[in-house]
Protein backbone atom coordinates (compact mmCIF):
# COMPACT_ATOMS: atom_id res chain seq x y z
CA UNK A 1 0.00 0.00 0.00
CA UNK A 2 2.73 2.36 0.91
CA UNK A 3 6.10 0.41 -0.32
CA UNK A 4 8.59 2.89 -1.57
CA UNK A 5 6.79 6.31 -0.04
CA UNK A 6 10.10 8.02 1.23
CA UNK A 7 7.86 10.90 2.12
CA UNK A 8 5.20 9.00 4.86
CA UNK A 9 6.37 9.65 8.73
CA UNK A 10 3.31 8.54 10.71
CA UNK A 11 1.32 5.60 9.47
CA UNK A 12 -2.19 5.28 9.54
CA UNK A 13 -3.83 2.95 12.12
CA UNK A 14 -3.58 -0.20 11.22
CA UNK A 15 -6.80 -1.66 13.00
CA UNK A 16 -6.61 -5.16 11.84
CA UNK A 17 -6.54 -7.34 15.17
CA UNK A 18 -5.97 -10.65 13.65
CA UNK A 19 -3.66 -11.52 11.39
CA UNK A 20 -4.48 -13.26 7.82
CA UNK A 21 -2.00 -14.77 5.60
CA UNK A 22 0.02 -12.02 4.31
CA UNK A 23 -1.53 -9.32 6.04
CA UNK A 24 0.61 -6.21 5.63
CA UNK A 25 3.19 -7.74 3.33
CA UNK A 26 5.43 -5.38 2.14
CA UNK A 27 3.27 -2.28 3.27
CA UNK A 28 6.02 -0.23 4.41
CA UNK A 29 8.72 -1.26 2.87
CA UNK A 30 11.40 1.56 1.60
CA UNK A 31 9.26 3.96 3.51
CA UNK A 32 12.76 5.78 4.70
CA UNK A 33 11.43 8.44 6.49
CA UNK A 34 8.51 6.76 8.89
CA UNK A 35 9.06 6.64 12.40
CA UNK A 36 5.15 5.90 13.64
CA UNK A 37 3.28 3.20 13.52
CA UNK A 38 0.20 1.74 15.75
CA UNK A 39 -1.29 -1.82 15.34
CA UNK A 40 -4.40 -3.43 16.87
CA UNK A 41 -3.52 -6.95 16.90
CA UNK A 42 -2.33 -9.27 19.44
CA UNK A 43 -0.46 -11.89 18.19
CA UNK A 44 2.44 -12.47 15.58
CA UNK A 45 1.26 -14.70 12.83
CA UNK A 46 4.53 -16.68 10.77
CA UNK A 47 4.60 -14.54 7.63
CA UNK A 48 1.95 -12.14 8.03
CA UNK A 49 3.77 -8.97 8.38
CA UNK A 50 6.65 -10.12 5.94
CA UNK A 51 9.21 -7.39 5.29
CA UNK A 52 6.87 -4.65 5.93
CA UNK A 53 8.77 -2.27 7.69
CA UNK A 54 12.28 -3.26 5.77
CA UNK A 55 13.68 0.11 5.51
CA UNK A 56 12.30 2.57 7.28
CA UNK A 57 13.84 4.89 9.90
CA UNK A 58 16.23 3.59 12.21
CA UNK A 59 14.37 5.41 15.25
CA UNK A 60 10.69 5.20 16.14
CA UNK A 61 7.76 4.34 18.23
CA UNK A 62 5.95 1.12 17.73
CA UNK A 63 2.44 1.30 19.32
CA UNK A 64 0.48 -2.06 19.66
CA UNK A 65 -1.53 -3.51 22.54
CA UNK A 66 0.69 -4.76 25.51
CA UNK A 67 0.17 -8.33 25.09
CA UNK A 68 1.82 -8.16 21.63
CA UNK A 69 5.23 -9.92 22.11
CA UNK A 70 8.30 -7.24 21.48
CA UNK A 71 9.69 -9.28 18.44
CA UNK A 72 12.24 -7.31 16.71
CA UNK A 73 13.04 -7.77 12.65
CA UNK A 74 11.92 -7.15 8.92
CA UNK A 75 8.29 -9.05 9.95
CA UNK A 76 7.96 -7.69 13.28
CA UNK A 77 8.98 -4.45 15.48
CA UNK A 78 11.97 -2.25 13.39
CA UNK A 79 15.19 -3.08 14.77
CA UNK A 80 16.11 0.65 17.29
CA UNK A 81 12.28 1.17 17.75
CA UNK A 82 10.79 1.86 20.67
CA UNK A 83 7.75 -0.29 21.63
CA UNK A 84 4.51 1.51 23.75
CA UNK A 85 1.40 0.12 24.69
CA UNK A 86 -1.86 1.62 22.91
CA UNK A 87 -4.03 3.69 24.81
Amino acid sequence: MFYNCSSLTVAPCLPATTLTNQCYQGMFRNCTSLSSIEVAFTEWTNGTTSNWVTNVKSTGTFTCPATLPDTRGAGNIPEGWTKADAA
